[in-house]
Formats: structure tokens, sequence, C-alpha cells
């Protein structure tokens, strides 16, 4: 419960997020709608104008407490964008105004210390910066304090901000960071308000104001939730304009720059099962989450907001990387699946030895009575994850592109860049599929399946995982979209699983046929249709019951031999008679697996895993030069793509070309 005289914790944490934004316009100056007393309209950021190309953002990059000689004080760090055009379209002037305010507006308590507390107004003690007069933030800034009438301390801060007379078609700068510092003896509120003037008509003023945080909704502060990183020294009376300046450019550096998330990754870079003790795993950013069984009605700022109080941690600390429909959301269960990664660690609940956790949320308004939501956290991602954002086209996509790790992979980590967090399934793709003007999407969705070697009980075989696979395909198609067409992506053992599943497809009842008649095209990613190198792999497995797996994919295989002849016959059953396959394959050693203490790792003598021949094994078709390519990285490396590299550029011309091929081919066929 709410103690006497507090705001409730999560309210704070709500007040602090960005939301949406709905700006309504005068004839004078364009006015923030946020969070309306009809709950309908609510904010984006602190300010926001987004007109013929103009915008003015503000946000709240950091809440700390401390002491001002001696009072309890809170040190509030806000940045505000200035988005502009060039010329006469510039922005050359803006007044930045915080007004804070008693809580006793919001708060009522009768009588005692509370009520004491509550009466007393905040004060504006300090700010930063006082005076910056051109330099390398490329602006000036003078901040002041002003009183309300009938009032002996300051209880709003001012900052005009004006571009440099040097900089004659410049303008504002991309950013300024501004800092202030307020004692009270309860809880307060904040408002802030914003004007910015353009150089085409210098007395002509937009002005943007949040008008619900005055009363409905403003910015909050209790004395004990903070957010951002924390501030070493917290006698804010002690701090210089050095150390002002560079608090500033920490926290808008650690916007720029966030912390690298490595994430789990496949055997062929780090242990067969990316299994760590919970001691290893303590305070590491790499890991990231699945969660299912998000509700319909949730947003992404929601569903921060709830695991920011679930998990008792600051919002900011909480990196969303996906949050998208469910695959299976056509049968109206759960409605959305989310990413994330904890930038100072995952919590100490999730560091366990488990795989899985259930969190039930309670009702927000009460806190009490029966549970609104049972959130699903794993790390091993089986089975279909959707990648990207969830948009208003998000129902109704045209293509569906599946990615299948291989042996001991990672569903997520196995298409991640090495050492850091972009990961092309994820950051690029979607982008580079949307079709314009239509707006059209692909559903971009990764598959997850346990295939680590080092101390496994399974002994399910490939029949066995491209049967689930199949039937992964089948149930994720919604009846609404029968014709839509699917494209496989297959790194290494995936690439088998795939060529099994449309074995069995080929097989199957009415529903697995029409699936596989939508197969689009599939590519392939260091495949060992021939088998592969696996003399390092052995002593990893000895005789536990995946041997016959590991087995079933060596050089010597006489199941891949007769996999590839049941593959070509399942392809030439096809309505469209064929199936166009790339094949990728390696032209660089890769390291082989060796064992490291009670570990193993792929830190061995360099050898070829997968050889040209096997990587391109299969009908006299996917020989020809056009479907065949070849990368200078190692096994693991084919899947992980840098930004901007030309490798990805290939692969995505490559997938347009399939897409293409198909849409031509349905509509010679009638479809």
């Amino acid at each position: 419960m709410t103690e006497p005289g507090t705001f409730d914790r999560y309210a704070v944490l709500r007040s602090y997020e960005p939301r949406d934004v709905q700006v309504e316009e005068s004839s004078d100056s364009a006015h923030l709608g946020q969070r309306n007393s009809d709950d309908h309209s609510t904010r984006s950021v602190i300010t926001h104008l987004d007109a013929a190309g103009l915008g003015i953002i503000g946000r709240v990059l950091s809440v700390v407490y401390g002491t001002w000689h001696g009072t309890p004080a809170t040190l509030v760090s806000f940045q505000f964008r200035f988005r502009s055009r060039a010329g006469s379209f510039r922005f050359r002037t803006s007044e930045i105004a915080v007004t804070f305010d008693k809580a006793s507006s919001i708060l009522r308590v009768d009588s005692g210390d509370d009520a004491a507390a509550m009466a007393s107004p905040p004060a504006v003690v300090s700010l930063y910066p006082k005076a910056l007069d051109g330099g390398e933030c490329g602006c000036s800034i003078k901040g002041s304090y002003w009183l309300k009438k009938n009032q002996n301390v300051a209880n709003q801060v001012y900052w005009k901000i004006r571009e440099n007379n040097s900089a004659e078609t410049s303008g504002l700068p991309d950013q300024v960071g501004l800092c202030v510092v307020v004692t009270s003896r309860g809880p307060f509120l904040g408002v802030v308000e914003a004007e910015a003037t353009l150089k085409l008509a210098p007395k002509a003023k937009f002005s943007f104001r949040n008008l619900p945080w005055s009363k409905d909704d403003p910015l909050l502060f209790d004395g004990r939730t903070g957010k951002g990183p924390p501030m070493e020294q917290t006698r804010f009376d002690t701090l210089t304009d050095e150390q002002w300046a560079k608090w500033i450019a920490m926290l808008h550096g650690s916007l720029s720059f966030p912390p690298s998330m490595k994430s789990e990754d496949t055997l062929m870079e780090d242990t067969s099962s990316g299994t760590s003790s919970s001691t290893e795993q303590t305070g590491r950013a790499d890991l990231v989450y699945r969660i299912r069984g998000i509700p319909a009605s949730w947003s992404e700022d929601k569903l921060v907001l709830e695991l920011a109080a679930l998990f008792s941690i600051q919002a900011n600390q909480l990196s969303l990387l996906t949050f998208a429909r469910s695959a299976f959301a056509h049968r109206s269960r759960e409605a959305a699946v989310a990413v994330v990664s904890f930038l100072s660690g995952p919590p100490r609940v999730l560091v366990s030895e488990e795989r899985q956790w259930s969190f039930s949320i309670p009702g927000v308004s009460s806190g009490l009575g029966a549970a609104i939501a049972t959130l699903v956290l794993d790390r091993d991602f089986e089975g279909l994850t959707p990648l990207g954002r969830i948009s208003p086209t998000s129902t109704l996509f045209y293509a569906d592109i599946i990615a299948v790790p291989g042996v001991g992979g990672h569903a997520y980590g196995s298409f991640k860049e090495r050492g850091r967090s972009y990961m092309w399934l994820q950051d690029s793709l979607p982008v580079d599929l949307r079709l314009l003007p239509e707006s059209k999407e692909a559903r971009v969705l990764i598959y997850g399946y346990d295939s680590h070697l080092s101390e496994s009980q399974s002994f399910q075989s490939l029949w066995d995982l491209g049967g689930k696979l199949q039937a992964t395909i089948r149930e994720s198609r919604s009846d609404s979209q029968p014709q839509r067409p699917i494209v496989l992506i297959a790194h290494s053992l995936g690439g088998l699983v795939v060529r099994e599943a449309i074995i069995r497809m080929s097989r199957g009842n009415e529903r697995d046929r029409h699936a596989l008649n939508c197969i689009a095209g599939a590519m392939f990613f260091g495949v060992p249709n021939k088998g592969m190198d696996i003399t390092s792999l052995i002593p990893m497995v000895g005789h536990q019951p995946n041997r016959p797996l590991l087995d079933s994919i060596s050089s010597d295989s006489e199941l891949l031999g007769a996999q590839s002849v049941a593959f070509q016959d399942a392809v030439s059953s096809m309505s469209s008679g064929g199936l166009p396959i790339f094949s990728i394959y390696e032209t660089l050693l890769s390291p082989t697996a060796v064992q490291e203490g009670s570990k193993w790792r792929m830190a061995g003598t360099p050898a070829m895993l997968v050889d040209r021949d096997s990587a391109t094994h299969g009908r006299p078709l996917d020989a020809e030069s056009r479907f065949v390519l070849g990368l200078n990285r190692n096994h693991s490396d084919l899947v992980k793509f840098e930004r901007n590299c030309d490798d990805y550029e290939l692969v995505l011309g490559f997938l347009k070309e399939m897409l293409t091929g198909y849409e031509v081919a349905s509509k010679a066929d009638g479809g």
C-alpha cells in the first residue's frame, strides 16, 4: 500500500517514461497533448512539436537524489533535441522553462509531519549551465531562476538558448543537456514548457506546453525513485562546472553508445549449451530474454514499466529489442512476444540455473486481486520468435521469413554480429523488405530447437527435428492469408532440419502440402548436405544419447545420402515443379572444439568444417553459378553480418529475388 504523503512508485516511474503524442495547434502556437483527463491523449516525450519537419523533443535523462548543504535535494537532468531545416527554416532561439510545485494538489494528508512537508514548496537552488557562450556546443545558453508572486524561494528554472552569431546557417545544435537541483521536504511535481523561434519569422514563436502534466499527469518526484545511472558525488552543492559538464557528457554518451549486448551464441562461439553458472552470469549485460504472454492491450512502454516494477529496477536499464505479435496470434491467445536485455546485467532472480520463469502481474489500480497477466521469460528461444515492432500493418504480412540456426546454435545469438548487439534479422531485414508505397511488411521469425551437444540427454533424430518444424510452420499459418509465401533461411544443421521438414510436408496432409507449395525458396548457409567434419565434436558427445544425431551429419553419413534423394522427390512434387535454393559456403578455416577445464570452447586447431562440395550439393540447377556464393568467413560467421556490410547486401538481393519470383509465378498461375 502507498504510504501517506507519497506517490505510488509505479506512477513515478510512469511519469518519467515517453508516451505517444497528440499535437494540438492554435493560431500562435502548437500545444502538446499529454494524457488529458479523458486518459486518451498521452505524451511521447516532455515536449514535442512536429510540423513541416520541425521539432523540439525533451526527455528526462536522469533523476538522482542527494543533498544541498545538508537539505534533501533532487538533481534532474534533461535532454532537449532540436530538429529543423537549413537556412531560413532553422531554429535561432529556444526558451525552456521548468516549473516545480508542491504535491498537495494531488496528495492530501490531514495533519502531522507529512502535511507540513507537503505544504512546503520545492525550491530551485542550482542549475547548469548558468552561462555558456558559443564554443563546441554551437550555441549560447543563459540560465536563471524565477519566483512566483508572494513567494520567497525560486520555483522555476529558465534557459534561453541562442545560435552562435558566427553560425549564420547552422541554427541550434542537435541536442542540449540541462540540469537543475531542487530541494524539498516532501514529494513534488514538475511541468516543462518550451518555445522556439524560426529565422524566417523571428517574432513568431512555436509554443509547446505539457498542459496535462499540470494536474492530471505531471512529472513526479518522491525522493526515492530515481532514473538513469547513479552519481558518485551526491552532495550537489560541491559540484564544479567541470563536473557538471562531464555529467551531461556522460549521460548523452550513454544514450548514443549503449553497452554492448552479446547475447547467447552458437556452439561455434562458446559452450555447447550456452549455460553458465549463477556466479558467472551475475552482472552480465549480454544475455537476452524472450517474454511471452504479453496482453493485447499492452504497449511497449507499458511492458517496460511493468518489468521495471517487477524487478525493482529503473526502466532505462531495460533494452527492448523486439516487440511483435505472436506467431500464433491469429488464434486469439497471447498477443505479443518481446525480446529484452538488461543493460546493467539481469536481475538476480533471472541468473539461476533455470531457463524459464513465470511471473504474475497483479492489477495495477489496487495492487490486489487476480493477476491480469502471466509473463513467461526464457533464454532458450525454442520454437518461433517474431522479430521487429508492432505497426498498423502488422496483422497482414506479405511473406514469412523463417531463420533456423545450426548445431548447438541459439535462435537469436547465432545471427548476431560477433561481439556486438547488431542482429541483421532484427535490425535491418524487416525494414529492407518493407514494400513501398503500400507499406506491406514481411514477418521475420527465428526458430529455435535443442541441439546442444555437451551433457545432452536428448536422443532426437533429424526426422524428429524436421517433424517439429513441419508442424510449427503449418500451425503458424493464418487462414486469412493462405497464399503468403515462405522463405527459409538455415545455417549448418538447420538446413538439414529444413530439408527433413520439407520431406515430411510433401508426405503430410492437405494443410502441410499447401504450406509446402507456398515456399518461395531457401537460403542455405554452410549446410552439410554431404556431411561435415565432426572430429573435434565426438569427444564432447562421447556415448551420450545424442551421439546418433551427431553421427548422422558426419562426412560418411548414409542417412544424408538417403535424405538428398527424398528431398529432391519432395521438391519435384511441388506445384511449381521446383524450389530455388541459394547455397552460401565458407572459405575460411574455423576453430574446432577443445576442452578447457570442464567447458568446451571453439578454440582448437582451425579446420574446414563444411567444404564447398557439401555446402552446394543438390539438384543440378542448384549448382549454377547464380545459386552459389562463397563468403570469406568461417563456418560460424557465415550468418553473423556486420551493420552495412556488403555480404548482407548480397543476401538481401537473393531474398528479394525469391519473393519476386514467387509473386510472378503466382500471377502466372492465376493465384
